[in-house]
C-alpha cells in the first residue's frame, strides 16, 4: 500500500508540476486559446485538491505496515479498527480526487490547445484508472472492517485477492497513462520553442 501512495503521490505531483509551470510562464498560456484564465483557475483548483490527497498520503503511510501486521497476528479489533480508519481516509481521498477529476474534466471541454486538450484527456483518464483502483482499495477496507473475524476467512481471502488484481491492473494503466500524458506535454513544448 505504500508503494501505491508514493506511485499516486508522484503522479500527482508530475500533474501537478505541469500546471504549476504554466501558471507563472508565458511558454504554457501561448498553448491556450479563449478560456486561459478559466482553464488555468480550474487546473490550480484541482492540483489544490490534489494536495489534500498528498498530505493525506503522507499522514497514513505507516498504516498498511500496521493492518499487515495485525493481520498476521490475527488480532481481529485491531485488524477491523485499522480497516475503519484506512476505509474513512481513503474515502476522504476518493472525494478529494473526485472534485479534481471534475475540474480537470471541465478544463478539457473548454476553448483550448489540442495538445493540451490532449494532455488533460489523459491525465484525466489516468487520474480516474487511480480513483477506481483506489475504490477497490476501499472495498477491501471495508470487507475488512466488517467482515474480519466474523465471515469465512477464504471468502475474504478471495475478496482481497480479486480486489488487489484489480487494482493493480487500474494502477498500471494510469500510471501508463500519466507518462504518455508527460511526453505529449514534453513534446508539445518543443514544438513551442
Amino acid at each position: 500500500m505504500k508503494r501505491i501512495w508514493l506511485t499516486i503521490f508522484i503522479i500527482m505531483f508530475g500533474f501537478s508540476a505541469c500546471s504549476n509551470s504554466g501558471s507563472s510562464n508565458s511558454s504554457v498560456l501561448n498553448i491556450f486559446s479563449d478560456d486561459t484564465e478559466k482553464v488555468i483557475e480550474l487546473v490550480k483548483e484541482a492540483n489544490r485538491d490534489l494536495d489534500k490527497v498528498k498530505i493525506l498520503y503522507v499522514e497514513n503511510r505507516n498504516r498498511t505496515d500496521e493492518l499487515k501486521a495485525a493481520l498476521g497476528s490475527k488480532d481481529v479489533e485491531k485488524v477491523r479498527k485499522i480497516a475503519d480508519e484506512l476505509f474513512n481516509k481513503i474515502k476522504e481521498g476518493l472525494a478529494a480526487g473526485e472534485i479534481a477529476h471534475s475540474n480537470i474534466e471541465k478544463a478539457e471541454r473548454m476553448d483550448i490547445n489540442e495538445d493540451y486538450k490532449e494532455y488533460l484527456r489523459l491525465k484525466k483518464e489516468s487520474l480516474r484508472n487511480l480513483l477506481d483502483a483506489f475504490e477497490s482499495r476501499k472495498q477491501v477496507a471495508q470487507t475488512l472492517r466488517e467482515g474480519y473475524g466474523s465471515k469465512d476467512p477464504k471468502e475474504i481471502e478471495k475478496i482481497f485477492k480479486e480486489q488487489e488484481e484489480k487494482f493493480k491492473e487500474l494502477k498500471m494503466e494510469g500510471i501508463k497513462l500519466s507518462q504518455d500524458a508527460n511526453q505529449l506535454a514534453r513534446e508539445a513544448a518543443k514544438k513551442k520553442s
